[in-house]
């Protein structure tokens, strides 16, 4: 059998207007001043990020900054949702993250204002792992308005089934469940340091997750489950 190509149908080419122009310039200038401030493996690990839009276990050392992941991946109209295991975790991640938008913490009594302003203005919102569950409302809301960013889980680890001391954090295992159920498609990010290669797929079925990319320091490898 033979066929013939049709040329390509030539669209006319749009005109950028001033605006969009000094706009592109801007967010071009603002990403050069973001990574010349990275280190290394911060720098690396944020390009994986950039380069997919995959769930993906971030796994770096401790101390190498992987909060900083979280606010210089975050676009500017959209707000992360971040859970920690631990309270005290939570308070340290609002005193990085405040200093780049307005950061709530869980169950967000201190924000003045009303819900529907919260979730017009916050850009993150900051819960622990036993929250899960009634954070569904809430992602449900950031993703009807279109402001939905990554879902942030911090210390992933310890979630993994063997060895846990929490039934708490089985609350993952209906997040994913009720999002799906409720057709929201999103994107979960988890950071850590001490994940082992045999923990991946335990993880990933405490977090409802098909495949998974993985950044490991510099390496770069794809798991699929």
């Amino acid at each position: 059998h033979s066929f013939t190509m049709s040329p390509p149908t030539q669209q006319p080419k749009r005109v950028r207007t001033a605006q969009e122009i000094q706009d592109r310039k801007l967010l071009a200038q603002k990403r050069l001043k973001l990574l010349e401030g990275m280190r290394p493996m911060q720098k690396h690990a944020l390009q994986f990020l950039e380069a997919s839009s995959s769930s993906a276990f971030i796994l770096l050392p401790t101390g190498s900054g992987k909060t900083h992941l979280i606010w210089s991946h975050k676009k500017d109209r959209e707000c992360a949702v971040i859970f920690v295991p631990y309270r005290m975790l939570g308070s340290q991640q609002q005193c990085v993250l405040e200093t780049n938008g307005l950061t709530v913490t869980w169950p967000f009594q201190s924000y003045p204002g009303s819900i529907e302003a919260m979730l017009c203005n916050v850009h993150f919102a900051i819960l622990p792992y036993e929250a899960a569950t009634e954070a569904v409302s809430l992602v449900a809301s950031l993703n009807s308005i279109g402001r939905l960013g990554p879902i942030w889980v911090d210390e992933a680890h310890t979630l993994a089934s063997k060895g846990r001391f929490r039934q708490t954090f089985d609350s993952f295992w209906n997040l994913g469940a009720m999002l799906t159920l409720q057709g929201i498609t999103h994107r979960i990010i988890a950071l850590t340091a001490t994940l082992r290669h045999e923990d991946v797929p335990d993880i990933m079925n405490r977090l409802s997750l098909n495949s998974v990319d993985v950044f490991r320091t510099s390496c770069y490898r794809c798991d699929a489950r």
